[in-house]
């Protein structure tokens, strides 16, 4: 596949795990700095436990309930840039922010959720999983964009949000560890009241055994340089180069 050239920075550390809380506020800061000349920005990251909830969630007669269930289980409650319903997430899920400058606005919804998606189940069939695009039967926060396996068990989840300077894109893969976001998924959607299959939910290391988050998190890097000119160190608005803040406050 060509490249394509796009002013990407991109920004990368699995070694860490970044505070959920510091996550969010790193991906509203750059959403709110996405106007004209702003480079897009890739991050890929770790999270301690941590159950994410879109406004809906935050306005459901049982959201106080939720957070106790997810408290109650060890995980933090945070809030989702992008909206959408309740995810879960560990230290053995791969984060991924995109910001992306620009106005297209509503127009290019799909098409940039169809870029991470397609990005996200080619990284994962490199290491031996049969990923691909599309709902899943049963899943949390359903999506078309969904990225799973056989339409069966669901590895990663997609999120966008739109502002007329430009568009955040999340996603969270789970590459092990299903088990545990299970169960904190059960309870806290049970209190929701939203349906949902909790066999659902997979991770790659299920699909292909060994998997790990760092292999995935290197299958991405090596997907994004393959579809586009990446330029790791870019400009920042004084003109000298920069490299991609990191979730936590890490560079």
């Amino acid at each position: 596949m060509s490249t394509t050239t796009r002013r990407i920075a991109l920004g990368s550390d699995v070694a860490s795990l970044a505070s959920p809380a510091d996550v969010v506020a790193e991906s509203r800061t750059l959403l709110e700095r996405a106007g004209p000349g702003a480079p897009e920005v890739v991050r890929l990251f770790r999270v301690s436990d941590c159950v994410a909830f879109g406004p809906r969630d935050e306005r459901a007669p049982g959201y106080a309930r939720a957070l106790e269930a997810a408290r109650g289980a060890g995980f933090a409650a945070t809030s989702r840039v992008e909206g959408g319903r309740a995810i879960a997430a560990g230290p053995a899920t791969l984060g991924i922010a995109w910001t992306i400058p620009g106005p297209e606005g509503r127009a290019r919804i799909r098409p940039r959720f169809s870029m991470l998606a397609s990005l996200v189940a080619a990284a994962l069939r490199a290491l031996g999983v049969a990923a691909e695009v599309g709902p899943v039967a049963g899943e949390y926060c359903p999506g078309d964009f969904s990225v799973g396996v056989g339409g069966r068990s669901k590895l990663a989840g997609l999120g966008q949000r739109v502002t007329a300077s430009g568009a955040h894109l999340g996603a969270f893969v789970v590459v092990d560890d299903a088990d545990r976001l299970r169960a904190v998924l059960t309870r806290v959607n049970a209190a929701l009241a939203i349906p949902w299959a909790p066999a659902s939910l997979g991770s790659a290391a299920e699909h292909a055994s060994g998997v790990t988050v760092e292999d995935v998190a290197r299958a991405v890097e090596v997907e994004l340089a393959r579809r586009f000119a990446i330029q790791p160190d870019a400009p920042g608005e004084d003109g000298r180069h920069t490299e991609p803040a990191m979730p936590g406050g890490h560079r």
